[in-house]
């Protein structure tokens, strides 16, 4: 739900990236202005649920979506040190999942799939591996800082279809918790931008998999139709043309790691809605590697059905004021 001033508000097409390559010159005073796009930012996404399971029939069901963000010259760095720590083990590339099935098939003598690139691996093996992978996500830049973020959205996938509005159904943000969670995440990016003063743009790179290609490319329509929504959400063309693209994990480093995020908070998320609304689950409770890897910050959320219903009816207040999701 987003507003715009009077005052801010124009006709004209607002692009971040060009927006960003205008600063680059000024007047014939000032002459040329070097523009530095490393800083720019890119924010990979991957998402994670769990299946129904007969053994669990009463576990909560969840739809976790989140990931990494970083200047490109931070991705560029990271990309080196993450291919450089799987080329160290023979591998092409990282999977969570496929990890954890293989290190947990090693632990209690079960076999292996012989095209596993984890078979031959000793039980000492795979725990220091991922360490490793997470100080790769955890690495400082020169200044001190930590040079990723992330944002991770969950929410409890049968409290968002009981508390849906029939009136809000039709809306790109809406049609899926995928893309709920696509909204709640770029949200609070915006809102990290807006507290650092950061009005370049941002691209967004979300894991291919997932079906949700026609959706995204909806909502990112609908948002590049709202001035104010481009503004908001820093979009830009300089990358692709709808400020995004769908990319597969298995080529990008930045997906992997993203891969990893979704996955350690999807599990995390599942322990705090089996303990119930308001009651933090016992750090005791949770997995070691969630511990060790949030060293940067990790930004969570977990949406239930109290918070989906206030959500919902803020959603549809606003809708009918204004006649939209945003204020063109």
């Amino acid at each position: 739900m987003l507003s715009e001033s009077s005052e801010e508000s124009d006709s004209s097409e607002y692009d971040a990236w060009e927006h960003r390559c205008a600063d680059a010159f000024d007047d014939l005073r000032r002459g040329l202005v070097v523009l530095l796009v490393d800083d720019s930012l890119t924010f990979y996404v991957d998402a994670s649920a769990n299946p129904f399971s007969e053994k669990s029939p009463n576990a909560p069901l969840l739809h976790t979506l989140g990931g990494y963000i970083g200047s490109v010259g931070s991705w560029r760095q990271f990309r080196k040190e993450w291919r450089t720590e799987l080329k160290r083990k023979g591998l092409e590339f990282f999977h969570m999942t496929d990890f954890e099935r293989d290190q947990n098939a090693t632990l209690t003598g079960k076999p292996i799939s012989r095209k596993s690139p984890y078979r031959g691996w000793a039980c000492e093996d795979f725990r220091p591996f991922l360490q490793r992978l997470h100080r790769v996500i955890n690495r400082k830049k020169s200044d001190g800082s930590f040079r990723l973020e992330a944002f991770i959205s969950s929410i409890v996938r049968p409290d968002f279809e009981e508390t849906m509005l029939d009136e809000l159904r039709d809306s790109p943000g809406c049609v899926s918790t995928y893309m709920f969670n696509v909204g709640v995440n770029m949200e609070s990016i915006a809102m990290w931008a807006d507290k650092r003063n950061y009005f370049g743009p941002i691209h967004y790179v979300f894991a291919g998999g997932d079906g949700e290609g026609g959706n995204l490319e909806k909502w990112f329509t609908r948002l590049w139709q709202s001035n104010n929504a481009r503004k908001r959400f820093r979009l830009s063309k300089g990358y692709s043309r709808l400020g995004y693209d769908i990319q597969w994990m298995r080529a990008e480093p930045a997906l992997q790691a993203a891969d990893i995020a979704a996955f350690e908070f999807l599990k995390a998320a599942l322990k705090h809605a089996e303990n119930g609304a308001g009651v933090q689950p016992d750090l005791r409770e949770l997995r070691k590697s969630l511990a060790n890897l949030c060293q940067t910050r990790h930004n969570g959320k977990l949406l239930t059905g109290p918070q989906l219903v206030k959500s919902f009816a803020g959603m549809l207040e606003f809708r009918k004021k204004y006649g939209s999701e945003f204020v063109d």
